[in-house]
């Protein structure tokens, strides 16, 4: 527009050749940003199928863990079949929709073949599982599901980071066009300006979105990572240890808690805290109701915008309250196990992508996953646990069993014998039992071991070993006691328990004696099978001289 008015006479020599170079600046401009959208085509066709490809690991990832979880509880393999089905529909869909984005691409190619091989080797897994063959399943699942898995998922981190590399490429390119466009356009300012307003914002909204799949790309790998070694877990506790050390990377910037079922039911109890603002409970700070958390009674994810709409907020916030926070209850097999809190600032800006916020908003779905994996790992070791205890106690006193005493007795005199220590051995047994069992019924005699079985556990150390060695006979193991201090723990036992009143059914069963026999190592032997003899002869002396006392064993056996 103004620029005849600057051009220099002779006029009439320089407009022409003006003309043609503000027209030739025109089409470079023109072919520059013809060039920078074909550019621009291919980093929105890159990142799409970069996208396509993290949700693709998404639900791949998904479909491990139920897998797994089916290979870790088999009878609720018909309870879940519909999920597994949705997730491979979408998984197979998904892989559809990149081979049509790019049909040529050799990466597509292996992820197909990668994606088949796991699918054949799950497809077995479910068959056996099916037929009823878990262990053969397991094998399979060993043997064959994990290594395809790992193939697949390698070969989907690998097409990602090809995808990713070209449209950082075409970006590269990009910018340098963008350039381009800005100093040709110098000359025709008035006829570019708009357009190269356009392509700044188009940048500036694939940067922010590269960012963005550039950070869940990190969200999945460290939740891949924090998945395996929660399988590696023996204990509750390792794995407490294991969430805290992923929570901080997984969670930046954001402040939270996890809260895990106690023994009490109904009440959750913190195990976990991270952050520069740690959660702090009213009252002891470390527990919260089921009845009074909004996302334990909804039975899903409660946030701070939630309880703006809802005026539900948040009983346990305390003082100062956060500007924003999400609660994400963990379910695993019908069973509300915790809560996952986080909490986070509110930035000056909205804009600002990196804030605390928003990364709480881009990870809000994270937020559920991470939550449901913790869940999953949790009940399983919760359930590994339990079995542990059913293998070494007795299912009705809560004692040791019988197997676990032998075992863990050679240990221990095996380490008295090197420390040259001494161990007491405890051999009890209830008086007139079978008088309780005819009078009453077997189950008042259930209810006379129990109560007896009670009052020893409380009475003992944490190092002694309370067992019951069968029947109505129970054995207790003292580690480093002198035979007179054994001696003086048996009388205790014996007083005690003959002061107790045990009720069934409204009615009192009677005054409860046991007759007590003790043996001490090495006094009256060096073997299990020697000092339990001693301790057995002792206690058939209690019997035949009148019950209701305490009997040494005679040294050198009887």
């Amino acid at each position: 527009m103004g620029t005849p008015e600057t051009i220099s006479p002779p006029i009439d020599k320089r407009r022409i050749p003006g003309l043609l170079v503000l027209i030739l600046v025109f089409i470079i401009a023109l072919a520059a940003v013809s060039a920078n959208a074909a550019l621009r085509r291919r980093v929105q066709e890159s990142q799409q199928a970069e996208n396509s490809l993290l949700r693709l690991q998404m639900h791949a990832y998904h479909f491990s863990a139920l897998e797994w979880e089916i290979i870790g509880n088999p009878e609720i393999y018909s309870e879940i079949v519909e999920d597994v089905r949705n997730v491979h529909y979408e998984v197979d869909r998904l892989i559809r929709e990149l081979e049509q984005l790019d049909p040529n691409s050799e990466n597509l190619r292996s992820v197909r073949q990668a994606h088949a091989a796991y699918d054949s080797a799950v497809t077995e897994v479910f068959g056996l599982i099916a037929a009823g063959d878990f262990d053969q399943a397991r094998l399979v699942d060993e043997r064959q599901v994990e290594p395809s898995f790992n193939v697949f998922s390698q070969a989907l981190e690998s097409t990602g980071a090809t995808y990713s590399a070209k449209a950082k490429q075409a970006e590269s390119v990009g910018d340098l066009g963008t350039a381009l466009v800005l100093i040709f356009t110098a000359a025709a300012i008035a006829l570019l300006f708009w357009r190269f307003q356009k392509a700044q914002v188009a940048t500036e909204v694939a940067n922010t979105e590269q960012r963005a799949l550039a950070r869940h790309r990190d969200d999945f790998r460290l939740l891949n990572e924090m998945g395996n070694r929660l399988r590696t877990c023996l204990t509750v506790a390792e794995a407490y240890d294991i969430i805290a050390n992923f929570a901080r990377p997984l969670f930046p910037n954001v402040s939270g808690a996890l809260y895990v079922i106690n023994t009490t039911p109904g009440i959750f109890e913190s195990v976990i805290t991270w952050g520069e603002s740690q959660p702090r409970l009213p009252g002891s700070g470390r527990e919260l109701s089921q009845d009074k958390c909004w996302a334990l009674r909804r039975g899903q994810m409660y946030t701070s915008e939630d309880s703006t709409s809802h005026g539900g907020l948040c009983p346990y916030l305390g003082q100062p309250r956060p500007d924003g926070y999400l609660c994400v209850p963990m379910l695993a097999r019908g069973e509300t196990l915790g809560v996952l809190h986080l909490r986070y600032s509110k930035p000056p800006r909205t804009s600002e992508i990196q804030s605390a916020e928003g990364m709480v908003v881009l990870k809000r779905q994270l937020a559920e996953t991470v939550a449901e994996h913790i869940a999953l790992a949790l009940a399983n070791l919760r359930l590994q646990e339990a079995l542990r205890y059913q293998a070494i106690r007795d299912p009705l006193t809560g004692l040791f069993n019988r197997r676990y005493m032998e075992e863990t007795f050679k240990r221990e005199l095996d380490r008295a014998s090197r420390r040259k220590t001494t161990v007491g051995v405890i051999m009890l047994d209830i008086d007139n039992f079978k008088l309780f069992n005819d009078t009453f019924g077997h189950a008042a005699g259930d209810a006379v071991l129990i109560e007896v079985s009670a009052l020893l556990k409380a009475h003992v150390r944490g190092e002694d070993i309370p067992c019951r060695y069968g029947g109505e006979e129970l054995l207790l193991i003292l580690l480093e006691a002198q035979l007179r201090d054994t001696h003086r723990r048996a009388e205790q036992l014996r007083s005690e328990i003959q002061h107790l009143s045990v009720q069934y059914e409204g009615q009192s069963l009677g005054a409860i004696t046991v007759s007590l026999g003790i043996a001490s190592y090495p006094e009256h032997g060096a073997t299990v099978e020697s000092l339990l003899a001693a301790a057995d002869s002792a206690l058939y002396r209690a019997k035949n001289e009148g019950r209701n006392q305490s009997v040494v064993a005679q040294a050198g056996g009887e």
